[in-house]
């Protein structure tokens, strides 16, 4: 019997890199990180410096507002309508998962959009992921760096949650997702999961949310908020730790970086190196 599954081998080669990583560029966090301090402590000084957006408090506060309705809207109203179809139950149970995931995705990008739009903000000055190629090394990078203290707190989370006799599982969407068998829905469900949520996700929560958090609580303050709300929306408790961490992390790039695509460019790698490795491996 291994000693190790290839899902535990692909993670510690994976935070293994992200060490080395860490070692060779200690000099540049160290400096990235007082450059940090020194921008925000102890708060945002000037609300209109770039590269951040800041959003006005009623367009924020209406922004979120909406998504809440359309939130409820694809999660209250949606899966009764779907009980008077023929459809199997795993069928349902899919359509319903979709609807949930991506068609409120697009509906928070498109909310966004014109939010940024009747705000005079646009969306390239929130967003540009030019020049593609070099951007996507960064965030390859940032990803290797971000998996170590990320893989140590998932496995000192779970052996906690173990310990407290607490079942550990995989995300809703991701035990409905091996359990589909129709490949259109399941080629929906990955674009989701890899594409429109690291979008939505991170425009939302690193983009808008987290300046104009921090430009009322200080930058530390805007960080631990922005990234709590954003491990809570997952409504999974054994992730809830490792993901609040994510949030930590990403928040801090965008903040060191001034570039969101690279939290975008982050993110996807995470959901996808996840799916993958819980749909070879398993477990």
């Amino acid at each position: 019997m291994d000693l190790l599954s290839p899902l535990e081998w692909l993670f510690g080669l994976l935070t293994l890199t992200g060490l080395v990583l860490i070692l060779i560029g200690h000099k540049p966090l160290s400096q990235g990180l007082r450059w940090l301090h020194s921008r925000f402590a102890p708060h945002i000084q000037n609300a209109d410096s770039k590269p951040f957006v800041f959003l006005p408090s009623y367009p924020m506060l209406g922004l979120l507002l909406t998504l809440l309705t359309a939130w409820l809207f694809c999660g209250l109203v949606i899966p009764p309508l779907l009980q008077y179809t023929a459809w199997p139950p795993q069928r349902i149970e899919a359509i319903n998962l979709i609807i949930q995931s991506l068609g409120f995705q697009a509906i928070g990008v498109t909310v966004i959009a014109g939010t940024l739009r009747t705000s005079g903000i646009a969306w390239r000055s929130l967003l540009d992921p030019r020049p593609v190629g070099a951007n996507f090394g960064r965030a390859l990078v940032a990803y290797l760096v971000i998996i170590p203290p990320i893989f140590l707190i998932s496995a000192a989370n779970e052996a906690l949650l173990s310990g407290w006799g607490y079942p550990l599982s995989f995300q809703e969407v991701v035990e409905i997702f091996r359990r589909m068998d129709h490949p259109g829905l399941k080629s929906l469900l990955v674009f989701a999961i890899i594409g429109m949520a690291p979008l939505f996700e991170e425009i939302l929560f690193r983009g808008l949310l987290f300046p104009w958090l921090a430009g009322r609580f200080g930058w530390a303050g805007g960080i631990l908020i922005s990234s709590a709300f954003f491990a809570l929306i997952h409504f999974h408790l054994p992730s809830a730790l490792p993901l609040a961490a994510l949030g930590i992390a990403l928040c801090l790039l965008y903040a060191l970086s001034g570039r969101l695509i690279l939290c975008v460019f982050v993110h996807m790698l995470f959901n996808s190196i996840n799916l993958f490795a819980v749909t070879l491996w398993g477990g």
